[in-house]
């Protein structure tokens, strides 16, 4: 008996319930019209309209971000490249080409035409070098050293004594120092023309020219005496940060995520 007492309490509060829970909802389409609550079979609410035009507008401004990132960055490698090779003329720099894949490239297994007179005109002025020193029988001898070493101890001791007499030879032997200059300044031209010829490339090619070969010591001097050169960095700089942020607004939308400010 005390248990079918239970049993109708109970469902007469479930029936409650489920008659304030219905009033409330009739009070809910009073307060707000129906097209706020739902919409026709077939319309697409007004949320999802608003979501999708500001992700193609997103698009939109990615793809101008995006044009407008690779014309500067164009501008700036070949710009930062065409300042290296005057600051390397004029202060004598050797350009490392072995930092760089495509100097190597081109170097030693292209070998363009175009280069052909200044190689040929490095390796001519390197083999009298060569010759001069195979003459002296203390070079012979300490090279022969060097190349003979049986540990790093003793590769150490042994490269240490020729470069000793290198620098005796740069001071005592006139002939030698004229010899070494003249390879020095062929090689440093056809290092300097090379960089040159793939930066001509890069433009007929509409390419970012890669300059990984700049040491960051020189690149800042550049940066720091080229206003032209600083603006385009600070812009591209700016530019990619406005990118990764229209990017991440746009996956939030994408994927229907919210993210505190």
């Amino acid at each position: 008996m005390q248990i079918k007492q239970a049993t109708k309490s109970t469902n007469t509060m479930k029936n409650s319930t489920i008659i304030l829970l219905f009033t409330a909802c009739i009070g809910c389409s009073e307060l707000f019209p129906l097209s706020a609550q739902e919409t026709k079979k077939g319309t697409i609410p007004a949320k999802c309209i608003t979501s999708e035009k500001q992700m193609q507008q997103l698009e939109e401004s990615l793809n101008n971000i995006s044009a407008d990132l690779q014309k500067k960055e164009l501008e700036f490698s070949w710009l930062l490249t065409e300042r290296y090779l005057n600051y390397c003329d004029k202060t004598n720099k050797h350009i490392n080409i072995a930092k760089d894949d495509y100097l190597k490239i081109l170097t030693f297994e292209r070998k363009p035409e175009d280069l052909k007179v200044l190689e040929d005109t490095y390796e001519n002025a390197k083999k009298e070098l060569q010759e001069l020193l195979n003459s002296d029988k203390e070079y012979t001898r300490l090279y022969t050293s060097l190349k003979e070493s049986v540990n790093e101890e003793a590769r150490k001791q042994a490269s240490a004594a020729l470069s000793n007499y290198y620098s005796r030879r740069w001071s005592d032997n006139e002939t030698y120092k004229n010899l070494r200059n003249k390879e020095q300044k062929t090689l440093r031209q056809y290092r300097i023309e090379t960089v040159r010829y793939a930066l001509n490339e890069c433009k007929a090619q509409q390419q970012v020219m890669s300059t990984r070969f700049i040491d960051y010591g020189d690149r800042e001097n550049i940066l720091s005496s080229d206003s032209a050169l600083r603006q385009l960095s600070v812009e591209i700089r700016l530019l990619k940060d406005l990118q990764q942020e229209t990017i991440r607004k746009y996956q939030q939308l994408k994927y229907k995520v919210s993210i505190p400010e």
